[in-house]
């Protein structure tokens, strides 16, 4: 997220809102932990959710972001043009790598 607002991105605002409502409102406990104590199971967790509670495409948006942040926090850790605050989380691992696609809901707009 903080490379969202760094860049200047619009959608950054939508990311945080969506991350807010679906994680840190629903899993605030987990929300607090440091990232690199963060495991696929967590993310599993988070994602399966929001598709027990039938919301397939908020799913695949949540998975979709945290598959994001993570890989951006992996690859920040050896990128001497990445921010430092991305650089300082020092996650050298991304949990969410392997979550697999949700299925269900329409991708057609």
């Amino acid at each position: 997220m903080l490379s969202l607002h760094d860049d200047g991105k619009a959608s950054a605002r939508a990311v945080q809102n969506t991350l807010r409502i679906n994680v840190q409102r629903q899993f605030p406990t987990l929300w607090g932990l440091p990232l690199d104590d963060i495991s696929r199971n967590d993310l599993v967790t988070i994602v399966h959710r929001l598709v027990a509670a039938g919301k397939p495409v908020e799913a695949r948006k949540v998975r979709s972001y945290l598959r994001a942040a993570f890989s951006a926090e992996v690859a920040a850790s050896g990128d001497p043009n990445a921010t430092a605050a991305l650089r300082d989380l020092r996650i050298e691992s991304n949990p969410a790598r392997e979550l697999m696609p949700v299925k269900g809901g329409s991708r057609a707009r």
